[in-house]
């Protein structure tokens, strides 16, 4: 039996924290006993909580060094995160860990800690890593040398951070968990019906100014009642971007129709719950939320980026494809969604056919089982 430690570097309820959650619960338990570490007792915990998992909560600091201004703020940082390596050191071998899986290129302690503790390193890749910065490069450098495998949710994601030669790597794209989706029973209504169009994180990458932007069009547009519902929270370090969500939102086309719905803890219900699902986002590697909707039979359009493009298939089969920075093709395939109710089932219906042949059973867990194996037995 190998003892992998899962370590996240951030306990809020992200896209890249729910897919690591649903590789603890699902790898084989003949082979593998998944410890999952988070840094903080958050909604994370109380998601993995809720699966069958228990988190052991090892804190660090999740304020990134950019954000902070003072030379007294960035000391107090680092003395935390050198605290929190050795914390995570002295677990690893309290626990005899075989093998760490680190969930993220954001932070390089958990390898560190895995590096003093002589254990064997998994990376995963969930970020599409375009024009880094210095500080991403760094990492990324760190990454490369000290990795055993590496693995990414995204076929861009490789393309753009590629592995060192004679690293062994996989693309292994983010799972949903079927089990936990009951899609909805309604077909796609032609009537005059109020709609609810759905969209997810008030943050720059995912695109919500693009989204209410392309709002504003449909609503001056159809004359289908529509509710735009925006979930997600609000993070304190994009207050700007957020005002000027509200901004937006306050303007004529959309007073009363938009609805900053927060943090939202039963996300099949709501999925099943939305008519429309959109991803906005300005970058993505292969984004679970969509797969969810997919899941609950909840019709989809999103942005080409990343390994959307897979996700929707060929023309456009299991959902709309649209270009990123781009609110009127947005607008556009929300109308054509509404004015074109048979499509629209027919692409939902398409998609949740192939998430259930794709993530059914445990064939999808194989290659990175395998994968697992390997980089324990290199220790």
């Amino acid at each position: 039996m190998i003892k992998v430690a899962m370590v996240a570097h951030l306990g809020e309820l992200s896209g890249a924290g729910t897919a690591l959650i649903d590789k603890a619960v699902n790898i084989s338990r003949e082979q593998f006993e998944p410890i999952l570490i988070l840094p903080e007792d958050s909604e994370l915990a109380d998601l993995a909580r809720c699966r069958g998992l228990a988190p052991h909560i090892i804190s660090n600091p999740q304020t990134a060094m950019v954000d902070t201004h003072s030379i007294i703020a960035k000391i107090k940082i680092l003395s935390e995160r050198r605290a929190y390596v050795q914390r995570l050191r002295r677990f690893f071998k309290q626990n005899n860990i075989d093998l760490v899986f680190v969930n993220s290129t954001a932070s390089i302690f958990p390898g560190i800690a895995a590096k003093k503790a002589g254990l064997p390193i998994l990376w995963m890749v969930h970020e599409v890593l375009e024009n880094p910065s210095l500080s991403t490069r760094v990492k990324m450098a760190y990454i490369r040398r000290n990795a055993n495998s590496i693995v990414w949710d995204s076929n861009l994601g490789k393309e753009l951070f590629p592995p060192a030669p004679n690293t062994p790597s996989l693309v292994c794209p983010n799972f949903v968990d079927t089990n936990r989706f009951q899609p909805k029973q309604t077909e796609f209504s032609a009537s005059g019906a109020p709609l609810t169009i759905l969209c997810n994180g008030p943050f720059p990458r995912k695109g919500a100014d693009v989204f209410l932007n392309a709002a504003k069009r449909v609503a001056a547009t159809t004359q289908r009642p529509c509710a735009f519902v925006l979930i997600g929270p609000e993070m304190p370090q994009h207050a700007d971007f957020c005002k000027n969500l509200h901004d937006i939102a306050q303007q004529p086309e959309l007073k009363g129709k938009v609805t900053f719905a927060g943090i939202q803890k039963d996300v099949p219900t709501l999925l099943r719950n939305a008519d429309i699902f959109v991803s906005a986002s300005r970058n993505e590697a292969y984004p679970i939320i969509v797969l969810e909707a997919m899941a609950a039979k909840t019709p989809i359009i999103c942005t080409d980026v990343g390994d959307c493009a897979i996700i929707v298939g060929k023309n456009n089969e299991r959902g709309a494809l649209v270009p990123p920075e781009n609110p009127d093709r947005i607008a556009e395939a929300i109308l054509d969604a509404i004015d074109h109710p048979q499509q629209t089932q027919q692409r939902a219906q398409k998609a949740l056919d192939w998430i259930l042949e794709s993530y059914s059973g445990n064939k999808c867990w194989k290659p990175l089982e395998e994968l697992m194996l390997k980089t324990a037995a290199r220790a």
